[in-house]
Order: structure tokens, then sequence, then C-alpha cells
């Protein structure tokens, strides 16, 4: 349909799968280009650049990834499609595959970000109505929680008229599908069966079990993993039940930690009372305090929760009652705390930063950067959070260049005279210990650039050391005309003679 679709509109559950099932598509597609998310923001200092759309940026970035981003900034939608996807008045395009996954940000507005926010967010569905109509070629896939459909479906009854339209629902995997993964896997099959039939079976109040039709895929792979493990072992006391108890109270503890741990303002003792009372026991009312805003987002992301949207707003549920089971199970003791890859921390770090949540935005993006230090001390907390990763010192300084960016902003967004100079103090800090990761790594483009940033950041207290810090970065890459008119621009600013 896709291919066939001007407009196809993809939705499901949160956690059922549909980033995977794009991603694959994108990838097997030659006329696809690689997946779109609004939230993307490239390993570069964004502070070099003017203030950009905080839509079509992240958009284009992702869609033209070996583009550098100074020739993105501040290009027309439309304009550039155009262009590069080879349209033009006179001749026919073959069709060209786009996709937005994770569109939620097209429809709705977040409790931190920018107060114009929503009238850029209305302006941008607006463009992209209107490319669609003036592209022919262009094939565009949105993929949205269930939640959000009737917002998607509304958005292409009004901006892109005409426009020819379809929909998919993707839905949770089956107890069949689990079954089938494994045929003709001899020793699987028993282990998923086991696994399966326990999912399924839930206690009621009076302890005793009963059998429900409700199956969460994304509960099966976490407690797979563990059993399959145990029954490899060939353990003669192995109980399945047990088994999967054990290893979904393990993930529950274990996720709840993560998110307390992306929170500075609540403990995990905090949130794990809090997360039964609310969501187990049903002892407490829902959280109200916007601060929950980003937790519960996180919770639902990492798939314990699920959002239900009404005419009061949007509320949350348990995402399977087989967690109250897990919520109630004696604990094992110290459960450690497993984080994903850097490479993921940093999509939440700058999807935090999107959003205006400078806090969590901080504290992902400075978390990978002491996991990822060049010197790195195994003692260091942070040593223990990527679940085994190896540290590379590459990623650690992208996510220096991104925390650059994050206190800026966050400097920005205060507005007063004290608050820009410190966020531009520290953004120069984070720049620099960035560009000697780099240097030493040979990566001389992003060391221009970063350097380039730092000469604008502390162009008007230190305008002798700014432009040395211009005219290096405009030597590490002297074909760049983006770094030498912004050296041109500093050199005519400070009435500084060339040279």
């Amino acid at each position: 349909m896709w291919r066939h679709t001007r407009l196809t509109l993809l939705s499901g559950e949160s956690g059922v799968g549909k980033s995977h099932l794009v991603e694959r598509a994108a990838r097997s597609l030659k006329d696809a280009l690689p997946v779109g998310r609004v939230t993307h923001r490239p390993a570069f200092p964004m502070t070099v650049l003017p203030p950009q759309n905080p839509f079509v940026f992240p958009l284009l970035s992702c869609w033209f990834p070996d583009v550098p981003p100074t020739r993105l900034a501040d290009a027309d939608l439309t304009g550039f499609l155009r262009a590069a996807t080879g349209a033009g008045p006179y001749r026919e395009s073959a069709p060209v595959l786009l996709c937005v996954d994770q569109a939620e940000p097209l429809f709705q507005p977040s409790p931190h970000e920018p107060a114009n926010r929503e009238a850029e967010r209305a302006a941008f569905r607006a463009l992209l109505g209107r490319t669609l109509t003036d592209l022919p070629h262009l094939r565009l896939l949105l993929v949205v929680r269930d939640t959000h459909l009737d917002e998607a479906k509304a958005f292409a009854e009004t901006a892109a008229p005409g426009v020819s339209t379809g929909a998919l629902t993707v839905r949770r995997l089956t107890p069949a599908d689990a079954a089938a993964a494994t045929a003709g896997d001899d020793a699987a099959a028993p282990v998923v069966g086991a696994v399966v039939e326990e999912l399924c079976t839930v206690r009621r109040g009076d302890g005793h079990r009963v059998r429900t039709s409700s199956f969460d895929p994304g509960l099966f792979q976490a407690a797979y993993r563990a059993v399959a493990e145990r029954a490899a072992a060939h353990d003669p006391r192995f109980d399945p039940a047990a088994e999967v108890d054990a290893a979904l109270a393990l993930h529950l503890t274990q996720t709840l930690n993560l998110v307390a741990d992306d929170h500075a303002w609540i403990s995990r003792i905090e949130l794990e009372r809090g997360f039964r009372a609310v969501f187990v026991d049903q002892t407490a009312p829902g959280p109200l305090d916007d601060r929950w805003t980003s937790v519960l987002r996180a919770l639902e992301d990492r798939g314990l929760l699920t959002s239900v949207r009404d005419a009061g707003g949007t509320g949350y549920t348990l995402r399977h009652r087989k967690l109250v089971d897990a919520a109630r199970a004696p604990s094992g003791g110290l459960v450690p705390l497993i984080r994903p890859t850097g490479e993921a921390r940093l999509r939440e770090s700058a999807a935090a930063l999107w959003h205006g949540d400078h806090a969590l935005a901080r504290a992902h993006a400075e978390s990978v950067a002491r996991a990822h230090a060049e010197t790195h001390d195994p003692a260091e907390p942070g040593a223990r959070r990527t679940g085994g990763e190896e540290p590379d010192p590459v990623v650690g300084a992208h996510a220096l260049c991104l925390l650059g960016d994050i206190t800026h902003a966050r400097g920005t967004a205060d507005g007063s005279a004290d608050s820009l100079a410190r966020g531009a103090h520290e953004a120069v800090a984070c720049y620099e210990r960035a560009a000697l990761i780099l240097t030493a790594a040979g990566n001389a483009p992003l060391v221009a650039y970063l350097l380039a940033a730092i000469g604008l950041l502390t162009l008007p207290e230190d305008p002798v050391s700014a432009l040395h810090k211009l005219h290096s970065a405009a030597a590490r890459v002297p074909g760049d005309t983006f770094i030498q008119s912004t050296l041109t621009r500093a050199l005519t600013r400070t009435n500084s003679p060339k040279g």
C-alpha cells in the first residue's frame, strides 16, 4: 500500500512493533528514504546554526543523512524534496517513499515545549499537506499510536484533500504467532509453550489462577529470554510458572529503576510505591502533577503502561494484567540497573530536548558522557549503566556535543542575561571536550563545526580568542563555504582586518 497510496496511516498500540516494521521496510525498498522522526537531532553543534524549524530540519536530516546540516539549515521542505528527488515540471518522477515514524508530536503538545510550538505544529501540518499536493510522486507513511489515529485522519482530510489515503493497523502478536516463530525448533517449542501458557494465566484476588486471551509480545520477550536460559540448564527444579513470575518481576523492577534514575525529582522507592498504589492496588488516584507526564510516557515507551484518551484527556492503565502478579512477587534482592546502549540514550536525550524537557535531556546525555568517557573508570557508576556495552569515546563526544546544545537551550529558554551567559559558558566547555576527543578520532569536519560554535558563543566577550577558533575551524575544512561565511560575518562584527 505504501508505494501505491500517496498518504498511508499506520497505527497500533505502543510497543506493538510499528517502528521495527517500518525500519525493515525502508531498508528493503530501494525507493524508500531512511525513516524520519521529528525528534531526531544529528551529532552536530546546533548552536552554530540559526534557530531551525523544529519539524522540517529533523525530518530532512533523517531522510538525507549524508547532506551536511549546514545545507539543510532553513531549507524549504517542498523545494528541497523537489530538488533532491528529481522532480520537475517537465518530467515525471518515480515514486519516492517517505516515512515519519513516531509522528505523535505532529498532533500532541508537550507540557515543557516552547510557547510558540503549537503554532509551528499547525503550520508544519499545513506545509506537509501542500508538499504532498505539489509533489505527486511522494508517498508518505505516517506512523502513530492508535490514540492519535483520529488526528492523523483529520490531517489527511483537511491538510491534504484530494490526496489518496489508506490506513493500516499493526496488531499485537498472538500466542499462535509466538509458537509459529519457533516452528521446527524442537528445543525451543516446549519453552515457548510454557511461557505463553503462563503469560495467558493471571491470579485473581482470591489467589485462583484464571486463563485470559490477552497476550503481550513485549512481556513474552522479557520472560522467554530468562526462562530459556534456565530450561537449557536442565535443572530438575525448573518450574515454568515460577520462572516467568521471577523474570517479569525482575523486568518490572529494572524498568522502574531505569525510569526513576532518569528523573532526578523522584527516587526509585517512591516510583515503585506510586506505581503499585496507582496501577496495581488502585488505592491512590492517578498523578496529576505535570512532572509526572514524562515519567508516564517513559513507562509507556518501555511497555509497562498504555495510554487511553477520552474527553477528559489522556490517562494510563497497566499494559497487561500479568504485571499485577509481577508487582506483587517477592523481591529477589538488589537488582542491577541495565541501561540501553549509548546511541539509544542519545536518541532519548534528543527527544527530551525537542519536547523542552531540559532536565531529562541532560540526565540522559550526562549518563552517556560518563559511561563512554575516554578514560573510563570501572568503579564509576556510569560503567554499570550500559548493559555491558564497551566505552566508545566517539559516542561520549557526541553526548558532550548534545549536552552543549542542551545547556545552551536551557539558558536561552530562561531568557535572563545570567542564564544566557551561563548556558553559553557551559556549552563551550562541553564543545571543547568533544573537540579534543574527535580531534584524536580524526573527525575534522565535526571538530571544525565545534570550533565554529565555540567561536560564535565566545565572540561577544572574547573576540580575539573567538576569531582564533573560527580561523582554526576554517583551516580544518578549507572548502566549507558555511564556515567561511561565518568567519567573514564575525570579522565584520568585530571590525577586525582579515588575516
